[in-house]
């Protein structure tokens, strides 16, 4: 038969949203048992059913709770009659940063093969979630998929964006892949409605009359085969589902139910739309700042942890330090679940948030305290005579040789001062705060300069000296560096004058400098993933400062400011660096009123073009070619609004600026002003039975963001060398002295080649693997050395499976993971 349409019988289940099964995920997981049940009843009982579902958790906590199901499970797995697409732990929004995502398809594969089964489906259905990058095709196929299914946003943007239904996606590298982006719940039907009013030959007519006016709707103009998928969120199959396909068929239609696999087949036969670029690069344009983005802040600060973890563990295990392979991957496969789209949104109730922050939180202690323990293991090997006071051996994480801040606190007795020195004997720079007093002592954090070689470590010499230290606090409202000069007013930056450049950053005449912007808003219900309504802006600027004052150090200046406005206290600390061109701040807002949304602007006094970054790489942004429309761009009420992974950043030829907010992604531009969205408050009555604290949002948060001025464009300046370094202090271990084979300073690993970076450095069973990522567009040559030795690599792709061992060269915008065997 010359199948025509190919039906999927599809169930999507989230990890949060549907609490009205139960006020927490375990009753989520219960109604997840029968959901699965109605499919495995008919897989027994029905020998054309086929099911698809798109996660692992829902097989896993089946079996957990039904072992006696594994053998007929792992039966219909592998005669295709369950298929799991994608293969994988849980599916993420595609914000998700690269080594999140591609550790969740590994762990989910891995959860099937552990079963018996080793055919994996090639279809990456990707339903309910947005921000599809246009490196995702590169990072599919390395992953073994050569299908996408792109699910939001509406059909309207796409439409607008001029994406057909079908189409040929192709990413920054030239990476392929086939995509259909119909939604599974466009040819939705229940049959037991119908049927309880009609006989069975006049309900089912009536709803193969609806799938038919279904298909052409969606397909018109297009050529068959076609694709639909049957189901919803939670939706128990019917015992008759497969039967009303028969009856369709019946009448003429030439259609089968099929897996996901059956009909992509297909689709390399028809003459496709080859499509460039980002598909989503809005996502919800409300979502971002809800409730201080609480659960995403999380899930980001524990992925960072933990990726700096793998790359610590594996350097002092090639000194001998044993590898804490399990528990690296059960902190994945928690990172991977928290990721969902509904968990990661915050659409979880308040118990599920509080336990999961916990989970998170505790992935994130526990990998700083290994990463502590690795470092104190190295330290024991290098020879730390030469110091006369403590030893501390600072570690830097990243691939690059870094100029930057170290700090650590200590217990000071009076009249005794810190200095530092390195391993030459010479001073360094060196900035005290004292935090406490304790008893006739002080816990004081010691801040100082020091400089680092790329994924290795330098020994610094900590002496307790005879002196007094104290802070030069002023009233002055101006500094300046040899960066730049620097006018504050009210808690913001009136002038930001680049000395280098004789650049004025800001145009001030409507904002200042990191001016905070309250809009009074309407959310929409009953889920509040919209604004309805803006009606009216207020921004800091306008209020007078409640207390200023200036703080200079040896470092950094701090300027600190309190103010109250629209029934929200503001407290800023701006912090203007002078060891590099680099300006950040710390706002603090305390905010007890609903429909509220705040974000940070910056006026920048020349015109540039905005790109933004995302995983593996940096991409345009043109806010005037995206269709701001349909609910979930909140139809056009937030302009300019978008994602970005790290950093957003506005430049032209000869100048710029770099915006990085940690571990948020919401930005937007209006014109030539940058803002990053701070926080977003609901009234409890639009979000219905997520009517949860975390989501409503009220509260005191605290944001922590950088601005990064730089000369030329993005790609000449590359100031995302900055941000990493923010985003990954040194890491600072006191040692004790003694000998060691180590010298005071070492590169351990070298990673060389401009504008190549280091995503991931982890072991696994046959040894170290690495990925790196070209950012710039450009062929680059690259090498690695480990100790100073060029060593052999084998190229994989992200599945393990060798590809090449002939390396020096990254193409431009390729993903390339490496592994170095033997060591």
């Amino acid at each position: 038969m010359d199948i025509k349409v190919y039906v999927v019988l599809y169930s999507h289940i989230d990890v949060g949203w549907g609490y009205y099964w139960g006020p927490s995920l375990e009753y989520i997981e219960r109604q997840n048992n029968v959901i699965a049940f109605s499919a495995l009843n008919l897989i027994k009982n029905d020998p054309d059913f086929k099911w698809t579902v798109d996660n692992v958790y829902v097989i896993r906590r089946l079996l957990r709770d039904f072992p006696a199901l594994q053998d007929f499970i792992i039966s219909a797995l592998k005669e295709s009659r369950i298929e799991v697409s994608p293969p994988a732990v849980a599916i993420s929004p595609l914000y998700i940063d690269g080594e999140s995502l591609i550790r969740n398809v590994l762990l989910g594969r891995e959860f099937y093969e552990k079963l018996g089964v080793n055919k994996h489906s090639p279809v990456f259905i990707a339903f309910d979630v947005t921000c599809h990058h246009p490196q995702l095709p590169q990072v599919l196929r390395k992953l073994g998929f050569e299908y996408y299914v792109p699910g939001r946003p509406d059909m309207k943007a796409y439409k607008l964006k001029g994406v057909p239904i079908e189409f040929i996606w192709e990413g920054l590298d030239g990476s392929r892949v086939l995509c259909n982006r119909v939604s599974y719940g466009w040819a939705y039907v229940e049959l037991k409605e119908p049927l309880s009013v009609k006989t069975w030959s006049e309900g089912a007519g009536g709803i193969v009359q609806h799938l038919e006016k279904k298909v052409a709707d969606i397909y018109e103009g297009v050529e068959p085969p076609y694709i639909i998928y049957i189901g919803r969120d939670w939706h128990e199959f019917h015992p008759a589902i497969c039967e009303l396909i028969r009856y369709w068929r019946s009448k003429g239609r030439k259609v089968v139910i099929a897996t996901p696999s059956e009909y992509f087949k297909h689709l390399s036969k028809k003459k496709l739309k080859v499509v460039k670029g980002d598909l989503d690069p809005v996502s919800w344009a409300a979502i971002y700042g809800v409730g201080g983005d609480i659960v995403r802040y999380n899930i980001i600060k524990a992925v960072n942890a933990l990726l700096n973890c793998e790359k610590t563990c594996t350097i002092a295990s090639l000194y001998g330090r044993k590898y804490p392979y399990r528990k690296i991957k059960k902190a994945w496969y928690h990172i991977a679940i928290s990721w969902h789209h509904d968990m990661s949104h915050g659409y979880v109730s308040q118990i599920d948030c509080e336990k999961w922050i916990k989970i998170l939180k505790n992935i994130r202690f526990w990998a700083l305290s290994e990463i502590k323990h690795a470092v104190n293991y190295l330290a024991s090997k290098i020879n730390t005579v030469w110091t006369k006071g403590t030893p501390l051996v600072v570690f830097n994480t990243l691939p690059w040789r870094r100029v930057d801040k170290a700090s650590l606190k200590i217990v000071l007795p009076e009249n005794l001062v810190p200095r530092v020195y390195d391993y030459e004997g010479n001073t360094v720079s060196c900035q005290v705060k004292v935090l406490r007093k304790i008893g006739d002592k002080r816990l004081v954090k010691v801040e100082f300069i020091a400089e680092v070689p790329e994924l290795g470590y330098r020994v610094y010499d900590l002496r307790l000296e005879k002196g007094e230290y104290g802070e030069e606090i002023s009233s002055d409202k101006s500094v300046e560096n040899k960066y730049f000069r620097v006018e504050f007013n009210g808690g913001c930056i009136s002038s930001l004058y680049d000395k280098q450049t004789g650049t004025q950053v800001f145009e001030t005449s409507r904002y200042l400098g990191n001016d905070i912007v309250l809009q009074k808003v309407r959310f929409r219900p009953p889920d509040g993933l919209a604004i309805d309504e803006v009606f009216s802006e207020t921004k800091s600027n306008d209020y007078k400062a409640e207390k200023e004052a200036l703080i200079k150090g040896e470092l950094y200046t701090t300027y600190v400011s309190h103010k109250s406005f629209e029934g929200i206290k503001v407290e800023q600390k701006i912090l203007l660096y002078n060891y590099k061109p680099v300006v950040e701040f710390f706002t603090t807002i305390e905010d007890h009123n609903y429909d509220h949304r705040i974000r940070a602007v910056f006026p920048l006094n020349f015109k540039g073009k905005v790109y933004r970054s995302i995983p593996f790489g940096v991409v345009e942004f043109e806010p005037e070619k995206e269709p701001y429309v349909g609910w979930e761009r909140s139809n056009g009420k937030l302009p300019g609004v978008f994602w970005a992974s790290t950093w957003a950043d506005y430049s032209s030829e000869n100048y710029g600026v770099t915006l990085a907010n940690r571990a948020r992604i919401g930005y937007q531009i209006e014109e030539n002003v940058l803002s990053t969205i701070l926080l977003a408050t609901r009234d409890p009555s639009v979000l219905s039975r997520f009517a949860y604290p975390h989501l409503i949002g009220i509260g005191k948060y605290t944001f922590n963001y950088i601005l990064v001025p730089h000369i030329g464009d993005w790609k000449k300046a590359k100031p995302y060398f900055t941000v990493e370094e923010w985003l990954n202090p040194l890491i600072v271990v006191e040692a004790t002295r003694h000998d060691g084979p180590l010298s005071p300073e070492k590169s351990i690993i070298e990673v060389s080649g401009d504008a190549v970076l280091l995503s991931a450095l982890y072991r696994d069973s046959r040894g170290i693997v690495m990925r790196l990522y070209e950012v710039d567009g450009e062929e680059k040559d690259y090498s690695v050395k480990l100790e100073g030795k060029e060593v052999e690599l084998l190229e994989t792709d992200m599945l393990g499976k060798i590809i090449s061992n002939k390396l020096s060269t990254v193409k431009p915008y390729e993903i390339k993971t490496l592994l170095i065997r033997g060591v």
